[in-house]
């Protein structure tokens, strides 16, 4: 008497793998839509944070953070986690770490009310990127059409900052809140 085989037969193999193949491409685009949102959702989590920072500072010390104890020098502040997002803005060194002001009161930026750290990191953004303030709009230099601007900003997926300071809402795949505004 003959033992029948017991293994499995080339289409038996071949349809289990079509099947796998097909399920796989199926759940990965679901799978990379939910990690997508999930950055995106953070992202807007840190924002808030450091917006909230921003405020508990100018609450404590009567100062925006735009220079030492107030003064209007500095145009952007910034992160210090990650490397610096794609943008024109940046271009003329008009800038300072957020963590100056927000983390450690370097150069006594904050004056004696200083009451920090408001934050104790200043994490890059899901992608890599530093977390950016446009401070212009604290001494009312943001544009004409809306001088009081502040954003507090990830550059998004594209790692391009694309939320001119005057605008009233996010440009492209921006990711950010509004600290002051018209």
């Amino acid at each position: 008497m003959k033992e029948a085989n017991k293994g499995f037969t080339l289409i038996e193999m071949v349809v289990v793998v079509t099947i796998i193949a097909i399920i796989a491409g199926i759940i990965t685009p679901y799978v990379f839509r939910q990690i997508e949102s999930a950055s995106k959702t953070k992202a807007l989590a840190e924002t808030k944070n450091i917006a909230t920072a921003i405020a508990m500072y100018k609450k404590d010390t009567g100062f925006w953070p735009t220079g030492a104890q107030g003064a209007n020098t500095v145009e952007w502040l910034y992160g210090n986690g990650g490397t610096t997002p794609t943008s024109n803005d940046f271009n003329d060194g008009n800038a300072e770490p957020l963590y100056y002001y927000l983390r450690d009161n370097t150069g006594n930026r904050g004056g004696s009310n200083w009451d920090g750290p408001y934050m104790q990191a200043m994490p890059a953004d899901p992608w890599g990127k530093r977390y950016i303030v446009s401070s212009d709009g604290f001494w009312g230099r943001g544009s004409a059409s809306n001088p009081d601007n502040v954003w507090v900003l990830s550059a998004g997926p594209n790692g391009v900052v694309e939320t001119p300071d005057q605008n009233e809402t996010l440009g492209g795949d921006d990711i950010g809140v509004l600290v002051l505004g018209n």
